[in-house]
């Protein structure tokens, strides 16, 4: 039976398509961690990178940002520009994903880049003191993130109470910001059409509170329920969309791959505006402080982790602080056209190292072991996401490097050419071995229900016929077996990425050569992308056929696997893109070689590099480079003794660390202070990654200071006195601010915590012990307060 329609893929696309003249691309995947109030320092490097990515676009005229950001703009278009020696750039932003805090961040950010703007206020519009003048991002975190009654601080006597804070408010003002941030209208001919805007993908993550969980069985069946709540969700807006049909198979097999209108999920007029908002405001939904958020109801393509139906969803952070995996993945799926640096940047606003105390450590008191209870199960979710980067890198760095080599030297050496071929004849039983128990436990991981047996063998398939595993080559020839492909759809994969690999590696010896540019752009955008249809296609046939089979023997699960084969008639479809894909690189490397020859050599790669480890399955990888991009930096325009010390004690010159990571919510100057610092750092980071020196910092530190209206001796002067700070400073501060502001602030926060507390949807046996606990804590701070002068 073939299937009429299947489910759309989305190759995630490059962002802009490099000019001749243009030297080097920088693209950066943002990964933005979680941090409560750490948001407005997070906000103030969002805005950075903001600037930077419209600065290296040639397409942004200097006037189109404001008058107060125009200093650093073109600093950082200088700096990209090409002269001096240093190379032409244009730095991409084309994949965030963010957690908590980070969720608001990214989501904003990446709404931005995929409507064709920016998140800076009107450039006709001089900054001021107006909050129509800043940018849309930091009127989200200066104004609307404020513990105020009618903004985050609920006011005493709304009852029954969701949550201490308004996380309704909150979730109105990022909705009504998001709807604000409008694509830009062009003009064609008479009539105004939208302006062609760059692919990018956003993932963020929650934490479901339902009763979510995933079935395994043991090796004698016993039953395993494995509860997970992780949800990550993926909003994106793709170059174009390819869907594979098997129905259209016909004289010309490129009808079984109509490009389709890519779905854009952030167009604000047929998008998902009010579902971003959601789902950001849902991830930052901060336990007890904020209430949870209701998970619309979502396809797939938007949900793509998270077991269960929709829930009640909370913060991102409680289970996955740094979605690392599907970012990863996107990394590896990105289109080519030319030379390509990728910069991973993990926006952390904590500290990278900490110095150990001398002598004997002290028994810990409860308060630390609590702590440890609550804080240690993320710790082990960065550890595990760290050590998989660190496992993406070499896998990036090592394997496919290997193997890229060795394919360019039997390209140019037939006497190792010979010899790989029989390296890989003597080693095909193995591999083949190998490929057909590995996709059997690939097809079983598709299904809900997942066995923890021991791996089955090839023998258990019985009289089955694998049609994912190479048929052996006849005696008389010495030819691998490519029409029909029974490689499988992996192999096919791997195959297109070794072309590619190979392609880079000569683009970068040779950067100006057109044909092998036109060669990656053709293999990225058409051949990876169908590729990737045909398994979308596949891993949905698959799953509707193992539904109630995924433990079922190995030969009836082969013989599922090979009825959707051929139902999709995937043998003669792999084979016609990679022979497509054999040809394309053909033209633009020019081997010397033949496409049977280069497409042979290609396949003795896969099996020798593969035979020992075929059954795992292979995640794509793409070189790139790790940034963490966190407060413990550097900071120049302070002088060297003074950032030195900054640096030691980074922790400690953001308000955002202060109360429980809630202190920048307290009052808008902290925000402005951890805003501005977030400026400086994420310039004192990038600018290392783009190669610029300390001079260069320096100056353009002081051009961020230009921008925010703050002195150079005002800004040492107020760091001095964060290192130090205290609570006790901290309320002193905010007793002296006119117009009473900072005491009717506390006592407004400490009435309305109380309140909330009080007031709560408890349950019923809770209600009058928790109203009976928030009186008696009312009066004591109260009496604490006006012994502090308030």
């Amino acid at each position: 039976m073939a299937l009429d329609g299947l489910r759309r893929v989305r190759p995630h696309a490059m962002l802009a398509r490099m000019d001749a003249s243009r030297d080097e691309e920088i693209r950066l995947a943002l990964v933005m961690n979680g941090g409560v109030s750490l948001a407005v320092w997070m906000g103030g490097v969002t805005h950075e990178i903001d600037l930077l990515r419209r600065a290296t676009d040639p397409a942004v005229a200097p006037g189109a940002v404001p008058k107060s950001d125009q200093p650093m703009f073109e600093r950082w278009r200088a700096a990209c520009s090409g002269s001096s020696g240093r190379p032409r750039r244009r730095v991409i932003v084309d994949v965030v994903a963010g957690t908590s805090a980070g969720g608001l961040n990214g989501t904003l950010l990446a709404t931005a880049i995929a409507r064709g703007t920016a998140l800076d206020p009107a450039p006709e519009v001089d900054a001021s003191d107006a909050p129509a003048a800043w940018s849309k991002l930091r009127r989200v975190w200066r104004e609307d993130a404020a513990l105020q009654f009618d903004k985050l601080l609920p006011r005493p006597g709304r009852r029954p109470r969701p949550s201490v804070l308004d996380g309704a408010f909150f979730a109105r003002a990022v909705d009504k910001v998001l709807r604000e941030i409008k694509s830009p209208v062009e003009t064609t001919g008479n009539k105004p059409a939208q302006a062609q805007s760059p692919p990018v993908t956003l993932f963020v993550t929650a934490t479901s509170t339902g009763p979510d969980a995933r079935l395994y069985q043991d090796a004698f069946g016993n039953p395993l329920t494995c509860p997970d709540h992780r949800r990550v969700f993926r909003f994106e807006k793709p170059a174009r969309q390819y869907t594979y049909r098997a129905n259209l198979w016909g004289e010309s097999p490129a009808q079984a791959f109509p490009a389709d209108v890519p779905r854009n999920d952030f167009d604000e007029h047929t998008g998902l505006p009010n579902v971003l908002a959601s789902v950001a405001r849902a991830s930052a939904s901060y336990p007890l402080a904020f209430a949870p958020v209701a998970e619309p109801e979502l396809s797939d393509t938007v949900r793509v982790q998270g077991v269960g139906d929709a829930s009640w969803l909370m913060d991102g952070g409680v289970l996955d602080n740094a979605p690392f995996g599907p970012v990863l993945e996107a990394i590896a799926s990105r289109e080519l056209s030319g030379p390509v640096e990728r910069l991973l940047i993990y926006v952390v606003p904590s500290a990278g190292a900490h110095a150990s105390a001398e002598g004997a450590e002290p028994e810990p008191r409860w308060t630390r072991v609590l702590s440890g209870a609550i804080q240690h199960p993320r710790e082990a979710d960065l550890r595990a996401d760290v050590q998989d980067i660190q496992a993406l890198l070499e896998q990036a760095d090592g394997l496919n490097a290997e193997s890229r080599d060795f394919f360019a030297a039997l390209l140019t050496k037939p006497d190792q050419r010979e010899q790989a071929a029989a390296t890989a004849r003597l080693m095909l039983n193995t591999y083949r071995q190998g490929r057909t128990v590995g996709g059997i436990f690939e097809a079983r991981r598709l299904v809900a229900t997942t066995s923890l047996a021991a791996t089955q063998t090839a023998a258990d398939l019985g009289g089955t016929v694998p049609l994912w595993v190479p048929e052996r080559p006849e005696p008389d020839t010495a030819a691998l077996t490519v029409a029909p492909w029974r490689w499988g759809i992996t192999a096919a994969e791997r195959t297109v990425r070794l072309f590619l690999r190979d392609l880079r590696r000569r683009l970068g010896e040779a950067p100006g050569n057109v044909n092998v540019s036109k060669g990656l752009t053709k293999l990225s955008t058409e051949s990876l992308p169908r590729i990737d249809a045909v398994k979308q296609a596949f891993t949905d046939r698959l799953r509707l056929g193992l539904e109630g089979a995924g433990d079922a023997p190995a030969q009836t699960v082969g013989g599922i696997i090979n009825q959707a084969i051929e139902d999709l008639r995937l043998t003669e479809a792999l084979a016609w893109l990679v022979s497509e894909a054999t040809a394309s690189y053909c033209r633009a490397a020019e081997p010397g070689l033949g496409a049977d020859e280069v497409l042979q050599t290609a396949l003795h790669v896969e099996v020798i590099s593969r035979a020992f480890h075929v059954r795992s399955p292979s995640r794509p990888a793409a070189p790139f480079k790790f940034l963490r991009l966190g407060p413990d930096v550097a900071t120049p325009v302070l002088g060297t003794a003074l950032s030195d010390q900054v640096k030691a004690n980074a922790q400690s010159k953001l308000y955002g660390t202060q109360l429980a990571h809630f202190g920048a919510f307290g009052d808008a100057d902290w925000r402005d202070w951890d805003w501005l610092l977030g400026r400086l750092d994420a310039v004192a980071h990038l600018s290392r990654a783009l190669g610029l020196d300390e001079e260069w910092v320096l100056k353009s530190q002081l051009a961020v200071l230009q921008s925010e209206n703050v002195s150079r001796h005002e800004l040492s002067a107020r760091m001095q006195s964060m290192l130090g700070l205290t609570l006790s400073g901290l309320l002193d501060d905010l007793k002296d601010r006119p117009d009473h502001r900072g005491r009717d602030l506390v006592r407004n926060l400490v009435d309305s915590a109380a309140d909330g507390l009080a007031h709560l949807e408890h349950p019923a046996a809770l209600r009058w012990p928790a109203r009976i606990f928030a009186r008696a804590i009312r009066r004591p701070l109260r009496l604490w307060l006006r012994t502090k002068g308030f």
